[in-house]
């Protein structure tokens, strides 16, 4: 293979006492595109050679690599960077290697059009996306003919500074959205349960012993709502106190890493399992489902209408040390908020639930419509 020796007087030196120079030859790719290994395309160039005739490429490319490494190349920025190729190889030589190299991955190119596709339905970021879609037009233009006027050239640029600074300078709408999503337990009781169950025909409710959720008082809201509606569901998770260890680890983590604890763990959930056996001796419209997991995954749920449209999963996390019990992280999602991420929620309830077992007393006990029934051939009423 022939190839281009070039020196030059600034070539890089390796020098030891007692020993000649040693010049470090390096092989170029005159586009800058490494797959491209044509002969033609390549050069024998000393190290600082190399350097020398790379600069320009290094500059341009500088920011473009600093931008991937923090995860924010858009699709205008692969855009300009396909463009550039193209201008660079006019005549006619360019591969479609090099333009998927200068593109991405045809996987990247999916995930950016599923992400943009995302945003502009769920009306996120469509300012920049407009400013970016005029920009792209008038670079096209410009380097196809001259039928963009100057002045049309720097309305859309000053147009696309005009809307960097405003978004500079108000508060990040990811920030808001978090903001509004995040909160401790007085922010999540803000909205009484009485008002998120009230319509609601599913609940699915987690916790190590989910005693604060199986309150007097909650019970008798989820008597009169849920379980008031024909073929409503309630599936209840806690822990099983028959898993010695899950349950010390679950105290040590609930109890003794709070400044301030309020309630024994152990007691609480002994007291949710009998308060959950009684329950399910109610004679009601509605369906009680529990069952016992035998470890802690880290947090609670509560999940409003889950499979519906407009539900709602509310998580703590129960964190590796609180002030108190209500000055956990809660996190309220809905579908509208975050398809993903409410889907991933819903999915480790299911998760949780498929791997819990059945409590033994409950599968003793008769169902609710048998006990009904005999309330009635005795006379009773069915409550």
């Amino acid at each position: 293979m022939d190839v281009l020796v070039v020196n030059h007087a600034t070539a890089a030196t390796r020098t030891s006492p007692g020993r000649r120079p040693v010049i470090l030859m390096t092989c170029a790719h005159r586009d800058h595109v490494p797959e491209n290994i044509d002969p033609a395309n390549l050069a024998a160039y000393c190290e600082g050679c190399h350097l020398h005739y790379d600069r320009e490429h290094h500059a341009q490319t500088r920011g473009v690599r600093r931008v991937r490494a923090l995860g924010l190349e858009s699709l205008f920025t692969m855009f300009l960077r396909a463009v550039t190729l193209v201008i660079s190889n006019l005549d006619g030589t360019i591969t479609g290697r090099a333009v998927e190299v200068a593109m991405g991955s045809k996987l990247a190119m999916s995930e950016h059009l599923s992400r943009l596709g995302r945003e502009i339905l769920q009306l996120r970021n469509v300012d920049v996306y407009v400013i970016a879609a005029v920009a792209i037009v008038l670079a096209v233009l410009s380097v196809v003919s001259d039928v963009v006027p100057d002045d049309l050239r720097w309305a859309g640029l000053f147009a696309g500074i005009a809307v960097l600074v405003y978004r500079s300078a108000i508060p990040s709408q990811r920030q808001d959205l978090f903001e509004s999503m995040a909160g401790d337990r007085s922010d999540y009781d803000s909205i009484s349960l009485s008002d998120r169950w009230r319509n609601a025909s599913e609940v699915w409710i987690f916790g190590p012993s989910a005693i604060n959720v199986l309150s007097a008082r909650n019970c008798d809201i989820l008597r009169k709502s849920v379980f008031s509606k024909q073929n409503a569901v309630l599936r209840i998770v806690v822990l099983d106190p028959d898993s010695t260890n899950a349950v010390g680890l679950a105290a040590r983590q609930l109890d003794d890493s709070l400044d301030f604890p309020m309630q024994d763990f152990r007691t609480s959930l002994d007291s949710s399992i009998k308060q959950l056996r009684l329950m399910r001796s109610w004679v009601v419209a509605g369906d009680l489902q529990y069952r016992l997991a035998e470890y802690n995954p880290g947090f609670s749920l509560v999940a409003t209408d889950p499979s519906s449209q407009h539900g709602c999963i509310i998580i703590e996390y129960h964190g590796a040390h609180n002030e108190t019990i209500n000055s956990r992280m809660h996190i309220e999602l809905t579908r509208s908020i975050s398809p993903r991420w409410y889907s991933y929620w819903m999915s480790q309830f299911e998760h949780v639930w498929d791997e819990a077992r059945v409590d033994a007393s409950d599968l003793e006990a008769p169902p609710a419509d048998q006990k009904s029934q005999d309330r009635s051939k005795d006379g009773g009423p069915a409550r």
